[in-house]
């Protein structure tokens, strides 16, 4: 299967000395390429997964639902180019917002800026930020062959600490923290 262009406009250049407490890190639109932080999950949350993939029944396919929550030095064209270069397969801009899709069965949607700014992960691992975009992650299964949702899931978390200086968290049903991102960098449990 061939990766598509990724069609990915925003109204203009990112004008970030409007935003408070952002500052573009990297050079956005470049292809990067990525080194997983760690070759697995950590036990417990792999253990988790696989468990509710492997018990769904025959022809009913299950999905998992996993949070992204930044503060407002994620925006989403910020966002729209970081999933280019985790290797998003298509990348729509809808309205506000975005939707994304990943070969492996992965998706991402948001509305982009949220008024609610409450941080909904029970594990904030020290973190505190006022919410400006929430995104839900869903992963399908079963993914093809040769690909894998927890890997893209690792490339979307570093580009998005290599694209810009936001705080974030990416939970397991807002449960379980399986990346943040403070003040010293991007982490794992």
């Amino acid at each position: 299967m061939t990766r598509r262009p990724v069609p990915f406009a925003h109204a203009g250049p990112i004008d970030s000395s409007k935003r408070r407490g952002s500052s573009c890190e990297a050079a956005i639109g470049q292809e990067q390429t990525f080194e997983p932080l760690t070759n697995t999950l950590p036990r417990k949350s792999y253990s988790k997964l696989l468990v509710q993939m492997s018990t769904r029944e025959e022809g009913v396919q299950m999905s998992l639902d996993l949070y992204l929550e930044a503060d407002n030095a994620l925006t989403a064209p910020i966002l729209g180019k970081a999933l280019n270069n985790a290797g998003a397969w298509e990348i729509n801009a809808v309205g506000g917002g975005l939707e994304a899709a990943f070969i492996s069965g992965l998706t991402l949607s948001t509305d982009g800026v949220t008024t609610d700014s409450m941080i909904y992960a029970e594990d904030m691992k020290g973190v505190d930020f006022s919410v400006a975009m929430r995104c839900t992650i869903r992963i399908k299964g079963p993914e093809p062959d040769g690909q894998s949702a927890m890997e893209d899931l690792d490339k979307i978390a570093q580009s998005i600490a290599q694209a810009c200086s936001s705080l974030f968290l990416i939970s397991f049903q807002f449960e379980e923290t399986l990346y943040w991102r403070d003040a010293t960098g991007l982490h794992r449990p």
